[in-house]
């Protein structure tokens, strides 16, 4: 897998995820940017950012680190994840971060929390993960999905890759290389990218 080369289109993600699956019980997609990010506690300044659907965290089975209590969230903005090393460097650590709101390029974002360190094992030196809220969709470019695979139908070899064809958006079919996250996450839980 060549983690530099994003091999999945914005318009597949959408193809994929409107159909009903029999191998996957649930998708998630990112897509890698470089960015600029400001908020009232630090200068402007540039960071890798992964754009990414609003259950990426729960696919993954990681419940981003809540540093405060106060978390509203509830909210319909675009929710913002810090990386333990973006929270530390530019916000000290400050357990009271959870709810402010930042500027990730022309999006306006609130943060909900910070992911634990070295959780992240996908492609991409990601220092932010912004969530867009469901019914924000992807209209373009490309990025990585993340599958769950549905139990029942797991592929007998869980640590391998494997191809399979699928639909793509103008209605013909594709083969893909689907590829077991289990060296990757040590409970992975059936993930596959």
């Amino acid at each position: 897998m060549d983690d530099a080369q994003p091999p999945i289109s914005a318009a597949q993600y959408q193809t994929w995820k409107q159909r009903q699956q029999t191998l996957f019980d649930g998708f998630a997609f990112y897509q890698l940017t470089h960015g600029s990010v400001s908020e009232a506690a630090y200068p402007r300044t540039n960071e890798t950012i992964a754009v990414a659907s609003s259950n990426l965290f729960e696919l993954l089975g990681q419940i981003a680190h809540r540093p405060a209590d106060n978390n509203p969230g509830t909210s319909a903005m675009p929710k913002l994840i810090l990386s333990n090393r973006f929270w530390r460097e530019k916000y000290g650590g400050d357990p009271h971060v959870a709810g402010r709101i930042v500027r990730v390029g022309s999006t306006v974002a609130m943060i909900d929390g910070v992911a634990p360190e070295g959780f992240w094992r996908l492609p991409g030196d990601v220092g932010l993960w912004l969530l867009m809220p469901a019914g924000n969709g992807f209209s373009q470019g490309y990025g990585y999905v993340v599958g769950h695979l549905n139990q029942a139908a797991t592929p007998p070899q869980r640590n391998q890759h494997w191809h399979m064809s699928a639909p793509t958006p103008d209605g013909s079919s594709d083969d893909f290389l689907c590829v077991s996250l289990a060296e990757r996450f040590q409970n992975p839980k059936g993930l596959c990218l």
